[in-house]
């Protein structure tokens, strides 16, 4: 009995997700930039955008996916320009797309995925084709500015 209770805690401290972080000149954190993961009202079934990882200009992997192929909420860098690979995902459908960015020091950003969706694609059904990753300054973001993109 003790044994299940040890790997049940074990195996639930694991869960618990701290940012991952890339910072090889060990700048001060205030020198960070965090990108942070758009969270929606609960019961809204809109695709969530993870950092799933991303690679340097030089194509060196920074940021790993968390072990058990599972994408980080937030994370840290240095500034940079980096090449990131997001997953967006709502628990039925996702896809993985990829941005170049220029990440500036001490910025906080925030990530979300829009759907790009084909009207009336299947017998008068709309049908989601893409999901696009958008990667914005915090205090620019608004929720009026997630929209589905229709073609």
């Amino acid at each position: 009995m003790k044994a299940i209770y040890l790997l049940t805690v074990v195996l639930l401290a694991g869960c618990a997700q701290a940012p991952a972080i890339y910072n090889p000149s060990f700048v001060e954190e205030s020198k960070l930039a965090t990108i942070n993961q758009y969270k929606p009202e609960k019961n809204n079934y809109e695709h969530l955008a993870y950092v799933h990882e991303v690679y340097t200009t030089e194509n060196i992997k920074v940021i790993k996916p968390i072990p058990i192929n599972a994408s980080h909420k937030s994370i840290q860098l240095q500034a940079g320009n980096y090449r990131f690979v997001f997953r967006c995902g709502n628990g039925v459908t996702y896809s993985f797309p990829e941005l170049t960015a220029t990440i500036e020091a001490g910025v906080a950003y925030t990530m979300y995925c829009e759907e790009v969706v084909k009207k009336d694609a299947f017998l008068s059904l709309d049908l989601i084709s893409m999901l696009k990753i958008n990667l914005v300054r915090s205090n620019e973001f608004s929720t009026e500015s997630i929209k589905t993109i229709y073609y």
